[in-house]
């Protein structure tokens, strides 16, 4: 498979193999990828520490990775915060030290890839919970009820679902497990400067951010799409990852420039409410233009819009002649999404101007009229 090649910076458009298009496929949710004051904490994180200090996180860290777990910790209104290279290593180092053979894990069935995979890395008994569904869960807790009493239980679901844009119903869950004795974990990566009235993710929005026992998250999307990741929660939890994680024990962290950069996205994304508003108004304003052409979509809750199709051939063939026509949005099928649910999934941000989205509705309607869709 041929990938393209990106050679400008992402914002609404970018320089995508030569020619400018605009980009509905992008993580860069707040705009902050290109911004000024983003890219001065970057330079001036490579003029103190240069291309990176080779040394692993239990050897030693930098003020700038002090910096920036302070930050998401502020953010998440947690105790403390552990930084990872990806949030991709940050559940799977919280699967696999904070569960293990005899534990209970349960995971919603449409969560994202990394937890699936640190669920099987755990070496605990995964119970598949039907998607969204407290009585699932509920269910699923009382058939596990005679278990032994040093066995813990965990729960993880994501808070923004990045295949269909919509939150998890985080109060119905966090009773269950409060009144089963069982730990709650929260993926934020596509919900933290996001959702909540101060964008603080998904537990903001469900006003449940002191409830939740472990946050993991990402820099790679929201927080200026620097990449890493990252866990927050208890001073002792974090303790304890940072003792036994092997993910982090025996792995290099973020570069010091990267994490500059991070902790000032992150204080970016909390303090500028306007370019949070922006983006709420783009992805609102893209969203129901689809609706109002005929496209088929979802109730989201975030700048993730999928735009539902069923047959993959016919979703690829969309996204193609969309490409050609100046949109970028990838198509999505089976393994990615269950079988006969081929998506496109359009990502809007805060970068987008209203022309850049007047005209890829433009296309989507020439286009949709022309395969027969709308």
């Amino acid at each position: 498979m041929s990938l393209r090649v990106i050679q400008s910076p992402i914002s609404g458009s970018a320089r995508i193999d030569g020619k400018k298009i605009i980009v509905l496929g992008s993580n860069n949710y707040r705009g902050l990828a290109n911004h000024p004051v983003v890219l001065a904490a970057f330079h001036e994180g490579l003029r103190q520490y240069g291309a990176g200090t080779g040394m692993n996180p239990p050897l030693a860290t930098t003020n700038a990775h002090r910096r920036l777990e302070e930050a998401l910790a502020e953010f998440h209104q947690a105790e403390a915060a552990m930084v990872f290279n990806s949030c991709t290593a940050a559940n799977f180092a919280l699967l696999d030290t904070v569960t293990t053979a005899g534990d209970l894990i349960f995971s919603d069935e449409l969560n994202h890839a990394s937890i699936i995979d640190g669920c099987r890395l755990s070496r605990a008994r995964v119970v598949r919970v039907k998607h969204r569904s407290v009585a699932s869960f509920s269910q699923a807790l009382e058939q596990s009820s005679s278990g032994e009493p040093q066995q813990r239980k965990l729960f993880i679901t994501d808070g923004v679902f990045s295949m269909e844009g919509y939150t998890a119903p985080l109060p119905e869950f966090l009773e269950a497990t409060t009144r089963s004795n069982t730990m709650f974990a929260l993926d934020e990566s596509h919900a933290a400067g996001v959702v909540g009235n101060t964008g603080r993710g998904s537990a903001e929005l469900h006003d449940c951010m002191d409830k939740i026992d472990y946050v993991t998250g990402t820099l790679s999307k929201a927080f200026g799409a620097v990449g890493g990741g990252y866990i927050c929660a208890s001073n002792e939890r974090i303790a304890e990852l940072k003792g036994k994680a092997r993910l982090a024990l025996f792995s290099s962290s973020i570069s010091p420039a990267a994490a500059e950069a991070a902790a000032v996205a992150v204080s970016l994304a909390r303090s500028d409410l306007e370019s949070l508003e922006r983006m709420r108004y783009v992805a609102e304003k893209f969203r129901s233009g689809v609706a109002q052409l005929g496209f088929k979509t979802v109730n989201s809750e975030s700048p993730i819009t999928p735009v539902l199709i069923g047959d993959a051939e016919m979703t690829q063939v969309f996204s193609q002649l969309l490409e050609q026509g100046g949109v970028y949005v990838p198509a999505l099928a089976f393994p990615v999404v269950p079988e006969g649910t081929a998506r496109l999934r359009a990502q809007t941000s805060a970068a987008h101007t209203d022309d850049d989205i007047d005209f890829a509705l433009s296309v989507f309607e020439r286009v949709g009229r022309d395969l027969r869709l709308i």
